[in-house]
């Protein structure tokens, strides 16, 4: 089956819409990560020393560079299978096993 294929703003839509899902990606991650620091300060209970305001910042800003690299591979794989739908169906090498 084949479909057309996208046209060039159409392209740069899915681009965008890739770019827009990586970058929202860095501060979710980071949000995960200070949600985890904020469990580990709940279950190792109040600190005198003010330890648990130094894990949560660490962990907000470790998120953060975690972030980075897992919005990178979420913008690719999201651009790369977008722009892989427009192109013609081709056969599987295990399709011609099956015929």
């Amino acid at each position: 089956m084949w479909t057309l294929p996208y046209s060039g703003p159409q392209k740069a839509g899915v681009i965008l819409y890739g770019l827009l899902v990586g970058l929202l990606t860095m501060p979710l991650t980071a949000l995960g990560c200070l949600l985890l620091g904020v469990v580990v300060v709940l279950i190792t209970g109040p600190n005198k020393d003010a330890g648990g305001a130094f894990l949560l910042a660490t962990c907000l800003l470790y998120g953060f560079y975690l972030g980075i690299p897992v919005g990178l591979f979420v913008c690719w794989k999201v651009c790369r299978s977008r722009l892989r739908e427009a192109k013609p169906d081709e056969p599987l090498l295990n399709d011609a096993d099956h015929n």
